[in-house]
């Protein structure tokens, strides 16, 4: 039997980036207080280190889906691959020609396409999101900012956030 509710320790999984920086940021703060000289700089460096490791958990903590979902995403060297229970497929990252999401659909799906072959529709809610968030992350001209506000965006449809064509 476990002390921390199920809920609980779900919320604490997701954060967990963020977390872990806050400690790192904790420890940091306490050796630059408790200690003098080269230690002390030391403690401030390691205070924004885990500043920075906490921002970037909280990042990647709003890209992650709060309930798991169908199919599974691994990436492999740029390869995307989406096992669904229905459907799937895979891409190569390097030929790539656009990203959108559709949030008409529930849940929301990534669609990947790619010149000459089918569009990839890779739900947000697929076991593997973090693998395929850092291969979308390294497109050119795509940042997490980006795929966070497309996921907060409001209404349905499809919304294009990056072209082979058009990086930026």
């Amino acid at each position: 039997m476990s002390l921390i509710r199920p809920e609980i320790r779900a919320g604490m999984w997701r954060g967990r980036e963020m977390l872990a920086g806050a400690g790192i940021g904790l420890a940091g703060l306490w050796i630059a207080l408790s200690t003098f000289g080269v230690t002390r700089w030391l403690g401030w460096a390691v205070l924004l280190a885990g500043l920075g490791v906490c921002v970037s958990g909280w990042q990647r903590m709003r890209l992650r889906p709060k309930e798991p979902g169908l199919g599974l995403v691994e990436t492999d060297e740029g390869r995307i691959t989406y096992w669904g229970p229905l459907d799937g497929g895979s891409i190569e990252r390097d030929l790539m020609t656009g990203l959108a999401i559709d949030l008409g659909s529930h849940p929301p799906v990534w669609i990947l396409s790619q010149q000459g072959g089918p569009d990839l529709h890779i739900p947000v809610t697929a076991a593997g999101q973090d693998a395929l968030l850092d291969t979308l992350d390294s497109l050119p001209g795509l940042t997490a900012a980006r795929l966070i506000a497309a996921r907060r965006r409001e209404g349905g449809g499809r919304h294009p956030l990056w072209s082979a064509n058009r990086i930026g």
